[in-house]
């Protein structure tokens, strides 16, 4: 969940699709609104190699190069969280594949089955990740 770790705002983001091609949509959670400095935890460990290196898929040149202007002047990381530890914003990319339109939800928005998973992960109520 996003918070503040080590003088870092944490966010955890995902992405959800329905099908392949199917309808997408992506989340992140971030609890501070000051976003700098910025750890990016994510389990998706392709998104992690396209951030982290100059190379980008044709289809994607145009996002990464946004995402890579928007970090170049902050200070971020980025590591990978296994999918048990991602399970809020897992469930928020979900929901976000059946919004018609883009959209920052504020907290009265978010469903109470997501909130739920919110409160668990604040009070630091484990997951596991068995492999």
């Amino acid at each position: 969940m996003g918070g503040t770790v080590s003088g870092m705002v944490q966010v955890n983001t995902d992405g959800a699709s329905l099908g392949n091609p199917g309808a997408a949509g992506a989340a992140g959670i971030a609890i501070d609104q000051g976003l700098m400095p910025l750890w990016i935890e994510t389990d998706s460990t392709a998104c992690i190699s396209l951030i982290s290196t100059e190379t980008s898929h044709w289809a994607l040149q145009r996002c990464l190069m946004c995402i890579r202007l928007r970090l170049r002047d902050a200070t971020w990381r980025i590591s990978h969280i296994y999918r048990e530890g991602n399970r809020v914003a897992d469930a928020l990319a979900t929901l976000a594949v059946s919004l018609l339109i883009e959209r920052i939800l504020l907290p009265s928005d978010i469903p109470l089955s997501i909130r739920g998973l919110l409160r668990a992960d604040a009070d630091g109520l484990s997951t596991f990740h068995f492999s």
